[in-house]
């Protein structure tokens, strides 16, 4: 097997438009492992609901959330490794944040939280299945208080505005933290030290692989230092065009199963 570990983003990639999957991908994912193979998530989203689903794929061993700030272990739900933004920043950011008055969100170990719910908070609890713990005095002000170390911000925004809010952002905390985003209408914000490429080498590390028996997969802007890491890095096809211009191959899209492809052609080595 030359491919020892294969490594699939979540949204847009290895879910479909309606946030499932199918029965085939399962299986595949299964043959796969069966044979030897190690096959995991890394996201952007939270590390509960990544795991459910990581749990009923009966996938083993790690799997990396928040876009590589935790690594954790599958079966238990430990966490292995946590990289947070310390407060200071934090609570700068949410200054900032404030001022320009863009809808943001939090995030403490399993909850996300908010200053007051929108139509903004509504669209993300359907999509990710979460709930809210509400700030009404804002979120600066928990920060302070609180001495919180939050794990990520994420930004809703109209996405024409997305662009020069991430141009903006970057010129003002770019030195200091990793501003990116996964869906044209989100912005996220993690620590600097962390993203998806460097999780995918430590956990290859862990289990003694080298990069060249790695696949990644993935659509968007946060995918791409895990596809530059990579032996083989694959873009579904409908990924964003910078991702598209480095993967070394472009996979169905993930409503064509694209990933159950990418472990079938290059992962199992069958004629597809």
């Amino acid at each position: 097997m030359k491919y020892k570990l294969i490594v699939s983003d979540l949204d847009d990639t290895l879910l479909n438009d309606h946030l499932g999957y199918s029965q085939k991908l399962a299986d595949t994912v299964a043959e796969y492992t069966n044979a030897g193979g190690r096959f995991t998530i890394a996201t952007g989203r939270m590390t509960e609901p990544m795991l459910e689903l990581c749990q009923e794929l009966h996938l083993k061993g790690k799997a990396i959330s928040y876009q590589g700030a935790v690594i954790c272990d599958i079966e238990s739900g430990k966490i292995l490794e946590e990289i947070n933004i310390p407060n200071t920043i934090a609570y700068e950011v949410c200054n900032y944040l404030e001022r320009l008055g863009v809808y943001f969100q939090l995030y403490k170990k399993g909850n996300i939280l908010i200053k007051n719910r929108t139509a903004h908070s509504e669209r993300y609890a359907k999509l990710c299945r979460c709930g809210f713990i509400e700030h009404k005095e804002g979120l600066s002000s928990y920060l302070k208080q609180s001495g919180l170390n939050p794990i990520k911000f994420l930004i809703i925004e109209e996405p024409e505005k997305i662009p020069a809010h991430i141009k903006e952002l970057q010129a003002v905390f770019g030195d200091r933290l990793l501003i990116n985003t996964s869906k044209n209408w989100v912005i996220e914000i993690v620590n600097k030290e962390i993203n998806k490429g460097k999780a995918v080498e430590r956990l290859a590390n862990s289990y003694g692989l080298s990069s060249d028996e790695v696949i990644c997969i993935g659509d968007s802007d946060n995918d791409i230092s895990m596809i530059e890491y990579a032996g083989l890095g694959v873009c579904v096809a409908n990924g964003n065009k910078d991702l598209k211009s480095i993967a070394q191959y472009i996979c169905p899209t993930n409503n064509e199963d694209g990933v159950a492809h990418v472990i079938n052609k290059f992962g199992l080595e069958k004629s597809v």
